[in-house]
């Protein structure tokens, strides 16, 4: 069976003889290039992955990363990542060519407290592309970044005169 990922060529040296007497030959030589098809689809490191990110981190952040891995060689196994789902709001971005997941805007616990986002990877086949995902759950830290707030203010409080301490 030939297979590019474990040899790409094979050089052979053809000899050809009559049956005259005297035998005559010749030789020539012929490589046999073998072409790399796209046999297997990117497989990631790990089937769910975790992360946690506090409130208030700033867009651009890397907050961790997925890896994918394909066994084809070349372009067919050059692997991009997208995100495909569950990005609520677009908080998070994933880096196409690295796989670094990072926040595309600050992270606000009180806008969502978590987030499974999916993200693919897909090779680089130009005529059978092959992919596979991972589901990535994100969790956000909360940090007291607000202060309480009275429902009305000023609060304005009517009493009878004379009440005991404590009413």
């Amino acid at each position: 069976v030939l297979d590019n990922e474990k040899k790409d060529s094979y050089s052979l040296v053809i000899v050809a003889k009559d049956g005259g007497s005297p035998p005559k030959q010749t030789t020539t030589s012929l490589r046999v290039i073998v072409d790399n098809i796209n046999e297997t689809p990117p497989v990631f490191d790990a089937k769910l992955i975790k992360f946690t990110v506090k409130e208030n981190t700033l867009p651009g952040t890397v907050i961790g990363d997925v890896r994918a891995h394909d066994m084809d060689a070349g372009e067919n196994g050059r692997i991009m990542y997208y995100v495909l789902g569950g990005n609520l709001f677009g908080q998070f971005g994933v880096n196409r060519t690295t796989g670094d997941i990072y926040a595309a805007k600050i992270v606000d616990y009180e806008l969502a407290s978590s987030y499974a986002i999916i993200v693919q990877a897909v090779d680089n086949s130009n005529v059978n592309p092959m992919s596979s995902e991972v589901v990535v759950n994100i969790t956000i830290e909360d940090v007291n970044d607000n202060p309480p707030v009275f429902s009305d203010n000023p609060v304005h409080i009517q009493m009878k005169e004379n009440l005991p301490v404590g009413s």
